[in-house]
């Protein structure tokens, strides 16, 4: 067992996974405050997690959720998410999450956004053959233009026109539990790279 999950370096982290040498890799930008990764942990416990936070103190939080429930498939890597994709190899992840991410809803900060065509043709390269890419929002504005950016990739959508809305069957985020306690709607997309022959 690794010891510090929580990593500042890329190659170290990429150590710390060539020791565990998991036959899946799935990965969470943005972990907040970890409730999400950690039931994904618990539910699939022969794939390794990697979840991703700008935010040492979320991370930390994180990591305290991780140790009261002795999970050993959690690594966690403080930086920025589009970084760690880039470190991975093609054709490697199995599922990307990415919940809530922020909207930056004035126009002057939209290119702080975490999506835009290029990193969508990154997350596409990174994902594994049939790998799937699950994105959650509950702003309208910022989920729909990132449903027309899907609709120019190579992604195979799951859902009919690209989203569904309000399913109940997803593990909970701190964001999904207060939107939905606040009635607020919230959108899902979830998009499949094509099996590679």
């Amino acid at each position: 067992m690794i010891e510090n999950i929580i990593f500042n370096d890329l190659d170290e982290l990429g150590r710390a996974i060539t020791l565990l040498h998991p036959s899946n890799l799935s990965v969470e930008i943005g972990t907040g405050n970890g409730h999400f990764i950690v039931a994904l942990a618990l539910n699939n416990k022969n794939d390794l997690i990697i979840g991703c936070d700008i935010k040492l103190d979320r991370l930390n939080k994180t990591l305290k959720k991780v140790k009261n429930n002795q999970i050993e498939n959690i690594l966690l890597y403080r930086g920025r998410g589009e970084e760690l994709l880039s470190f991975f190899p093609d054709n490697s992840i199995k599922s990307l999450y990415v919940n809530f991410p922020d909207p930056w809803p004035k126009k002057r900060h939209n290119k702080r956004r975490f999506f835009n065509q290029e990193r969508i043709k990154l997350i596409f390269n990174k994902l594994s053959s049939e790998g799937i890419l699950y994105f959650v929002s509950d702003h309208k504005e910022y989920f729909f233009s990132v449903i027309e950016m899907f609709k120019e990739s190579d992604f195979i959508p799951i859902f009919e026109n690209y989203y569904a809305v309000n399913i109940d069957y997803y593990y909970p985020t701190l964001y999904f539990e207060k939107f939905k306690k606040e009635g607020k709607d919230i959108y899902f997309s979830f998009i499949k790279k094509p099996l590679i022959l």
